[in-house]
């Protein structure tokens, strides 16, 4: 197994797409890694979100994902009961030209905390979001092992060290669902709360691509604003508290319709997981982002695609993520 430090995981708190730099083992300069802890502390159980850095030398710098100066520096790490992990990223270098969007960038069955130690193990982990894409859909990927050190934790924030354009920085976290964490924030978690999720929300984004599946290829991305009602791709969805769904849009790309026709269906919620029926379309839809005011969820899916301005079909992975806000429908 190899060990790392947490001052070298430059890529794990800083990229979507990174570099993961490793202290080999027989690095004398290196002080030793620490043991791997077993089993796993509840305190660090739940959802964590980066709130700020902290430059050495420096002031404090607020982050969040929708300021696209700190894009880079915002992370969510969701640790699970089941001793699963979930790492996001915002894709702030614009890779399939969708900048801003938040990405899955982590993901392992296995992973081990000691409180005591301050120490956390991530066994068996994918990193990149294409490499967990396809490991997502059954495909082998390459893994590794990693042992991190903490510098703080409590039951609501944690930290960590990290160098960063070879200077170091402080990293903070908080914990925006349960054990200890703000309440009523849920995404990718397992703890979404359905009574927040009830009402109408409005687009304001919507982000994808559609990868061909035989060469890997993307046929075509998209990243529009939809903030208003007029704008073509705009779209709003309404959950009622009797699991049923009605989805607003303007119909075809193609037409020249004007007024927004309504689409029924029905949602129901497992965890982080909303299964959605609307017309032929049968969704397994997670939920990243939730609070009283603000939506956002992934979706992926394989289909039959033609991109615009073009004859030719293929069979792609289809990749949306779609950002909502609070919206009354008249």
């Amino acid at each position: 197994m190899k060990k790392f430090r947490f001052l070298s995981l430059l890529g794990i708190v800083l990229v979507c797409l990174f570099t993961i730099t490793a202290c080999g083992d027989d690095d004398s300069n290196d002080p030793p890694s620490p043991d791997v802890p077993t089993g796993i502390d509840p305190i660090i159980l739940g959802t964590w979100e980066t709130y700020a850095i902290v430059p050495n030398g420096g002031s404090e710098i607020a982050v969040n994902s929708h300021d696209e100066s700190v894009y880079e520096y915002w992370h969510r790490f969701v640790f699970k009961a089941d001793g699963s992990f979930d790492g996001y990223s915002v894709n702030y270098r614009g890779d399939e030209e969708i900048r801003g969007r938040i990405e899955q960038t982590f993901i392992t069955k296995t992973f081990t905390f000691s409180a005591s130690k301050k120490v956390l193990a991530l066994l068996n982990l994918v990193e990149g979001y294409h490499d967990v894409k396809d490991f997502k859909a059954g495909k082998s990927v390459k893994t590794q092992d990693m042992v991190i050190e903490l510098k703080t934790i409590t039951d609501k924030e944690l930290s960590y060290n990290v160098n960063y354009d070879g200077k170091q920085a402080l990293f903070k976290m908080k914990k925006v669902d349960g054990n200890g964490g703000d309440s009523g924030n849920g995404g990718g978690n397992g703890n979404v709360s359905a009574s927040m999720l009830l009402g109408s929300w409005g687009t304001t984004l919507i982000a994808g691509s559609a990868t061909d599946i035989e060469t890997g290829n993307v046929v075509e991305s998209w990243n529009n604003d939809t903030p208003n009602v007029s704008d073509k791709k705009f779209m709003c969805f309404v959950f009622s508290e009797n699991g049923n769904l009605e989805i607003f849009s303007h119909g075809d790309d193609d037409a020249e319709q004007q007024e927004l026709v309504s689409m029924k269906g029905t949602w129901t919620l497992n965890g982080n997981m909303c299964h959605v029926v609307a017309g032929d379309m049968v969704l397994e839809v997670e939920i990243i982002t939730l609070d009283e005011n603000n939506l956002t969820f992934h979706y992926s899916l394989q289909k039959q695609f033609r991109p615009r301005h073009s004859e030719q079909t293929y069979f792609v992975t289809y990749d949306e993520t779609i950002y909502l806000k609070r919206y009354m429908i008249s």
